[in-house]
């Protein structure tokens, strides 16, 4: 818009959301499994197939991977045939809930995985945030300053749209030091109370 009001005073403000009033703990289930977890469209721009690609190629014995959305019955056919003959073992698809029960899903999970090719702000980048859970998603549109990957503290990980390797060393770190949940997810709830909490948009 500058060039054709030079004079406007323009300013641009991010999405915002309301925060809880105390930090919420994030901890490992019981189980010891980490907990990943997808909302959204399960459509191919989504990389929810890379998902399970990356997830395929994991222990099975170390994560469960549940996928609520959308979901057309041939794309539930496709997400199976990834997954292999174990499927049920570690992999839980359910049809788009209601946003309560969303949120409900968010609250129970450890990690939020959004591999989007196509993507601004995504909204729910914001609720996990909000949440304390970390974040594995893509380098589309906000979401790279949303978590402030070069930043001192960063929130989440980063990796490059459909690199199903990035995208499984990514979810392999949870595995391995556990104790990243928990860091980053508090990370993610601080950053949005400096920069996108609705007291300060």
């Amino acid at each position: 818009l500058r060039p054709a009001v030079p004079e406007a005073q323009i300013a641009a403000f991010p999405n915002f959301i309301r925060v809880p009033d105390a930090p919420i703990e994030t901890a490992i289930a019981g189980s010891g499994l980490v907990r990943f977890l997808f909302l959204g469209q399960v459509v191919e721009a989504k990389g929810v197939f890379e998902l399970v690609r990356a997830c395929a190629k994991l222990d099975k014995s170390h994560f469960r991977l549940k996928i609520i959305g959308n979901m057309p019955e041939l794309n539930r056919k496709r997400l199976l045939d990834l997954a292999g003959n174990d499927a049920s073992r570690w992999l839980h698809l359910n049809d788009e809930l209601p946003h309560a029960r969303c949120l409900q899903e968010l609250a129970d999970s450890d990690v939020l995985v959004l591999p989007t090719k196509l993507e601004a702000f995504p909204y729910v980048v914001l609720e996990a945030m909000a949440a304390g859970r970390a974040v594995v998603s893509t380098d589309c549109g906000a979401i790279a300053e949303m978590l402030d990957r070069n930043g001192a503290k960063p929130c989440g990980f980063v990796v490059e749209p459909g690199n199903v390797s990035e995208l499984k060393a990514a979810l392999q770190r949870f595995i391995d030091v556990p104790a990243l949940i928990r860091e980053l997810g508090n990370r993610g709830q601080q950053r949005l109370r400096e920069v996108y909490a609705a007291r300060v948009v």
